[in-house]
This record gives C-alpha cells, structure tokens and sequence, in this order.
C-alpha cells in the first residue's frame, strides 16, 4: 500500500512538472540554414517595404540577427520577434543620439503575437524608432503605442548570446535578444557610410540598446487548447 502510494505521487509530480514545462517559454533559436537564410531575405524585404516611408534612407532590417521567443498565451504557442536593422552608419553612441534627436532613427521591428495587460501594447507589427532618448513603438501608421526609456552603451564582447546567433563581436550584422524578464535588446552594428562594417582590436564594433516591457515575455498558465483536426479526406 506504501509503495502503491508513492508511485501514486510521484506520477502526480511528474504530471505537474510536465504541465510546467510545457508553459515554460522557449528561447532557443533556430539553426541557421541555407532555407532559413533564404526566409530571412524574404521577409526583410517584406518589412523593408512594409515600414518603408517610416525607415531613414538606406535602413534595412535583418531576420537572420532576429530573435524569436515562444509564449504560452491563453491556451496556445505563440511568438515574440524582435528584428534589429542590419547596420547604423554612425561611429558610437552620441553620434547615434545626436542624430535621433528631432528625427527618430529606425533601429529594430518588434512582432508580438498576442494582446497585453498594457492596453497600449496591441498584437502586431511595430518598428522601433530611437529618439535620442527612447525607443517609440509605432505602427505603420506612425502612431506611436508606447515610448521606453532605453539604456545605450557601446555592445560588451562576452554579452551572451544564443549560439545559432553567433557572438556579438564575432558577426558584421545587428543581433537582437529577449529575455525572460521582458528585456528586448538591439545589438547594433557600426558602420561606415552603412557600408563597411566598423572594427577594433576586439572585432566589430556594436552598440548595445535595450529596455524593457514588464510581462511581454512571461507565459501564462492556461491548459492548452485542443485545436480541431481536419477530417482525412477518402
């Protein structure tokens, strides 16, 4: 009977632990293929043209530096992207700020696939533009959602990154991260003109924006929906 009992338990706990591990979002990125490189340009252009009147000139976004969470929201799976612009033609951070100030600078895109307990915070598209002193969230009507106060500072090397995504002073392009927490973070690349990326002794060189959004990225605990199968067709 004793034993009956503890087999009966730990086939509770281990339900119960199961249940948990399938609401624990999932932050590890998708290896990078020749057909995931190929998806990356389509959607860059997709969104080039998409955000194409918000964006200053020569401004592309980048999906392969892109990072994409997974969220359990209200009984599914769902995903929170954020995608950095490829390269920002400036030599460090004042020059980035005094740049933005009076003309907002596009430095990432931000696609959020469920609502929020911030009302101003609505599932969608948005660009990130940097004022000098905040990143506004705008759809692509240029309304501006929300605005957040941002930390920037020039990229630290050992800044961890996943490794389908690189390191940060090891690749020539932007990168992004989220985590947890609900930091949304923009490593942006320098460049030259926006051409030639920009180096130094420790490789190239990045600015490291990041805010954050308390509970973007926090799963809930809803039981999973069972989805509707279509019939097999005879």
């Amino acid at each position: 009977m004793a034993n009956a009992r503890i087999v009966s338990l730990l086939t509770v706990g281990l339900l119960v632990l199961a249940g948990t591990l399938a609401w624990a979002a999932d932050f590890t990125q998708t290896e990078r293929s020749f057909d995931f490189n190929r998806d990356c340009r389509r959607q860059d252009n997709k969104m080039n043209a998409y955000f194409g009147d918000i964006m200053q000139p020569g401004a592309s976004f980048h999906h392969l530096g892109a990072f994409k969470a997974v969220i359990h929201r209200d009984g599914l799976d769902r995903t929170l992207q954020l995608v950095p612009i490829k390269c920002l033609p400036f030599a460090d951070a004042d020059a980035l700020r005094a740049s933005a100030r009076g003309n907002p600078l596009a430095v990432g895109a931000l696609t959020i696939a469920y609502p929020q307990t911030d009302a101003d915070i609505a599932p969608g598209t948005f660009i990130l533009l940097f004022d000098g002193y905040r990143v506004r969230i705008v759809d692509v009507h240029e309304y501006i959602l929300n605005k957040y106060k941002v930390d920037l500072q020039p990229a630290p090397a050992d800044a961890p990154l996943d490794e389908a995504l690189g390191t940060v002073t090891g690749t020539a392009y932007s990168q992004a991260q989220i985590t947890p927490e609900g930091d949304l973070i923009l490593y942006l690349q320098l460049s030259e003109d926006g051409d030639e990326a920009l180096m130094d002794e420790s490789g190239f060189t990045k600015l490291m924006l990041s805010f954050r959004v308390p509970g973007i990225a926090t799963d809930d605990d809803s039981p999973y929906r069972e989805l509707a199968e279509p019939e097999e067709e005879d």
